[in-house]
């Protein structure tokens, strides 16, 4: 998965599916992105779209700042 190699390549752990979507539905709560539940009809499946609210830039800074506490 993608995703795993990303991680470990930044020297991170890849987190379980449920972390990232309590993790998701935080910030959501925090109003920095936006889910969408997407029903495909039939034989498509459905899922959960996630969307950033915030300019990128911002969010980045916010987290480099936070890390340095």
């Amino acid at each position: 998965m993608l995703y795993n190699r990303i991680a470990e390549q930044e020297g991170a752990s890849p987190l379980s599916e449920d972390r990232a979507y309590r993790l998701l539905k935080e910030q959501a709560f925090l109003g920095v992105t936006e889910s969408n539940y997407t029903g495909g009809g039939q034989g498509e499946g459905s899922f959960l779209e996630h969307r950033l609210l915030r300019d990128p830039e911002i969010v980045v800074k916010a987290i480099k700042h936070s890390d340095s506490f």
